[in-house]
């Protein structure tokens, strides 16, 4: 299973602006180091909450329909844009929507009757989607509050800090934020 980021968020979920204000810098200084830092942070909170923060658009790539549902990563999911599966030929062929059930609360696809018949190859589904949770002021203030604090931790600390006799690199209230909204997949 692949996935490929097709268009990547327009703008960050926390401005400069807000990460200096948090930070109470109030000089033009270090803005390349605290952009720097905010875009790292939401990366960092991406990867651990498994969420898509502000809109982007990914393609998803499998070499057969895995199960009847198909649970696609990067929550929140807006739309799907197209699900497509390559013939026994190769040839690209385009599900029809009406073939197909979206869930959006649950990330979830799933055929309305069954999935087609795929070809042996490495790409033979291709699912196209949106995530995210749209504007940077949709993103819940949790996120962002963890996306902050990390870039000031960051600022004030440019390598582990040490607390006790144990390097610290991701504060334990960060940790805490990010397990708030981390994705929990339900067996």
């Amino acid at each position: 299973m692949g996935l490929t980021l097709v268009t990547g968020a327009g703008s960050e979920p926390v401005s400069l602006e807000e990460i200096k204000s948090w930070c109470r810098v109030d000089f033009p200084d270090d803005d390349a180091v605290l952009t720097s830092n905010g875009i790292a942070a939401r990366e960092y909170v991406e990867q651990a909450t498994g969420r898509q923060l502000v809109t982007a658009t990914w393609k998803l790539t499998d070499r057969y329909f895995r199960a009847v549902q198909v649970r696609l990563p990067k929550p929140p999911l807006q739309s799907v844009t197209s699900v497509q599966y390559r013939d026994a030929s190769g040839n690209l062929q385009t599900l029809d929507p009406s073939e197909y059930y979206v869930d959006l609360s649950c990330n979830l696809i799933e055929p309305t009757d069954c999935w087609p018949s795929v070809g042996d190859f490495p790409d033979a589904v291709q699912i196209t989607f949106a995530a995210g949770y749209g504007d940077p002021e949709n993103v819940p203030q949790t996120i962002k509050h963890a996306i902050m604090s990390l870039s000031a931790h960051w600022f004030e600390n440019r390598e582990p800090a040490v607390i006790g006799a144990q390097a610290v690199e991701v504060p334990v209230h960060v940790r805490s934020l990010i397990n708030q909204a981390k994705t929990w997949r339900v067996a």
